[in-house]
């Protein structure tokens, strides 16, 4: 069942295809590197970070990749972001363009 970002709640489970609009990699204080992913549906945007295991998992996908996420929902800052405890890249052929991309038919195109 799709989770559409507008639909997310604080504490959510989430389990999911979104596009990887942006990707950054990033250190916190202590050093240890993380994920910061802006991932969208056809209903918004949302920051989500990857913290445990950032370096594997970011080998899996690039930027303007769709991705199954495994992870939960946080406020942070007053803002709701995912913490992603699992990715993987999916194949175009597997995935419902009109849940990521809102009428957008030129981005569905640049995409893919």
């Amino acid at each position: 069942m799709k989770q559409f970002i507008k639909d997310l709640n604080v504490k959510d489970k989430v389990n999911c295809v979104y596009l990887a609009k942006e990707k950054r990699e990033g250190q916190d204080k202590n050093g240890k590197k993380f994920l910061n992913l802006n991932l969208q549906d056809s209903t918004g945007v949302i920051n989500a970070r990857v913290w445990e295991g950032a370096d594997d998992l970011s080998k899996k996908f690039d930027s303007g990749d769709c991705i199954k996420i495994k992870g939960f929902v946080q406020l942070f800052q007053n803002n709701k972001q995912i913490i992603i405890n699992d990715l993987s890249r999916v194949e175009e052929g597997l995935i419902n363009k009109s849940e990521i991309f809102a009428g957008d038919t030129q981005s569905a195109k640049e995409a893919f």
